[in-house]
Formats: structure tokens, sequence, C-alpha cells
């Protein structure tokens, strides 16, 4: 009686579900007319943003190119005032000058490199030429600096072969001392170039060619002063003894580090100021007679022939710099 019950009141409850009941449509279809319409706003409203979107990126894409096109150097100009046009070829220059400096620079260090090493290489080689020649008359230059009678006695045997030594020996002191000129020049002001020493050369060359010959001059017009000839050849002496003693610190000045070229400048800025004192203490030992009978002619002498050349060589140099 249970399951009969149970399948009996089963049927009863599924019939209060009518299959065949009419539903209204109309709700469903208000639904689906506000499902539609709020379908076609987010589409409309899309199309508006990209519509939106894409004439911002026309704008843009204008302005660039606008401020592409357009002088940054231009001046605009005020109500009632002529436009004024720019040039744009300092702007060219601005740009392009760093690089052609740059460039310049870059060839002109390798250049002048390598010339120093030639000229270097080739002082060396007149050293050597005169060592295989006669090397006991570079030691006779180097003791008569600091022996009067051996000064005397080369300066009375300067003829034929020891007289072709001697020019040689000046020759390697011209190049020595335009080079170490150079190269203080160039540690000092930054300034390099191979016209830079041909400047220097010329500089230390008309500055004793002058010296010498107005000295020989002199000793034409006045021939019974000896002085002048023994003091015209310890002049020589004492160059030729300081270009060979330069030629290292040149060497190292010229192809070394910072702190190496600092050494090397001191030791041969204190070579030329020895030699150079050695040579005045020299020329006061010939002169002192003249010098306590006749002290205005001798100091006539030391401005013309001593401080004169200084100082036209430092004006040749600050003038070139």
């Amino acid at each position: 009686m249970i399951i009969f019950c149970v399948f009996w009141l089963l049927p009863l409850e599924g019939q209060n579900i009518n299959p065949f009941e009419i539903q209204d449509r109309l709700n469903k279809d208000s639904v689906a007319t506000t499902s539609g319409s709020a379908v076609e706003k987010q589409v409309e409203s899309s199309a508006k943003n990209e519509t939106q979107q894409a004439d911002t990126v026309k704008k843009i894409a204008a302005i660039q190119e606008k401020d592409l096109a357009m002088n940054p150097f231009e001046i605009i100009p005020r109500k009632g005032e002529k436009k004024i046009k720019t040039i744009q070829e300092p702007q060219k220059i601005l740009q392009h000058k760093p690089v052609e400096e740059k460039n310049e620079a870059s060839l002109q260090a390798p250049s002048i490199n390598n010339f120093l090493f030639w000229i270097i290489l080739f002082s060396f080689l007149i050293l050597a030429v005169t060592l295989s020649l006669d090397r006991w008359y570079i030691t006779k230059l180097f003791k008569s600096i600091f022996n009067y009678n051996l000064s005397n006695l080369l300066m009375r045997e300067n003829s034929g072969f020891n007289l072709i030594l001697l020019i040689l020996l000046f020759v390697l002191f011209l190049l020595s001392g335009s080079i170490f000129i150079y190269l203080i020049t160039q540690y000092f002001t930054g300034y390099s170039g191979i016209n830079y020493f041909w400047y220097s050369l010329a500089a230390v060359s008309a500055v004793y060619i002058v010296r010498h010959s107005a000295m020989r001059i002199f000793l034409l017009i006045f021939p019974g002063i000896p002085e002048l000839s023994q003091y015209s050849f310890t002049i020589i002496t004492f160059n030729i003894v300081l270009g060979i003693v330069l030629l290292i610190p040149n060497l190292l000045m010229a192809f070394s580090p910072d702190i190496i070229v600092l050494i090397s400048l001191i030791i041969g800025l204190s070579c030329v100021s020895l030699v150079y004192i050695l040579r005045s203490f020299r020329g006061l030992l010939l002169s002192f007679n003249y010098l306590l009978s006749i002290p205005f002619h001798f100091f006539l002498y030391i401005c013309a022939f001593e401080i004169i050349p200084i100082l036209v060589m430092y004006k040749l140099i600050a003038g070139f710099v």
C-alpha cells in the first residue's frame, strides 16, 4: 500500500506544471529590446571612442610634422615687425666643427709623434757618427766645460777634421734644443704640430746665427780682442754639450706618461740652467779685465747679446702661442 500511494502521488505533483499553458511574450520582448538597445549603445560608444582616438592620433602626427618642419632658431615677429629669417649655416657649423677638430687632432697626433721620432733618431745618428769617428773629441768637449786651458787647446785645434765634427755636433744641438723648446711649449700650452717645431727650430737657429755673426763682425772690426773668438767658441762647446745631454730628456718627454714627462722636464730645465750658469761664469772670466776697465761697454754687450736674444725667443714663442 505504501508503494502504491507513492506512485500515485508522483503524477499528481507533475500536473501542477501545465505544459500547454500560454505564457506572456511582452515581458520577454521588453527584456530583449532593452538588452539590444544596451548592446547598440555600447557599440556606438566604442565606435565614437575609436573615432576620437583616430582623430587624436592624426592631430598628434600633424603637430609632430609641424614641429619637425619648424626652425627652432626662427624668431617669431611681434605685431608691426618684419619677419626675420635665420640662417641655418651656423647650426651646421656647430654640429660639424667638433667632429672635424677631433678628426684633425686624432690625425695630427700620430703624425707629430712620428716626426719627432725620426728627428730624435736622426739626432742620435749624428751622435753615433761623431762617436765612431772620434769619441775622444766629445770627451774633450765635456772636460773643457770645467777646464779653461783645455778649451783654449780645442779652439786652437779647431780646423780640418775637428771643424767637421764641430759642425755636426752643432747641428745636433740645434735639433735637440728645438725639440726641447717645442716639448715645453706643448706641455704648458697644449699646442702641437709640425709647424710649431719648425718655428722653434727657426727661433733657435736665428738667435745663435745672429749672435755668432755679430761676434765675427766685431772681431773683424776690432781684431785686437781675442776674447771674442774665445767666448764664441765657448758658447759653441757649451751648447754642444747641452744638446747631447738633452737627448734623453727629449726622448722621455716625447714618448712617456705624464709623470715621467714632468720628471724629464725638470731634469732638462735643470741641465739648461746649470750649463747657462757655467757658461756665464766662463764669460765673466774671459771678460774680467774689460769689466773693470770699461763697464759701460760691457753692460751694452750683455744687453745686446745675452738679454735681447732671450727676450726675442720669448716674444716669438708667445706670439705663436
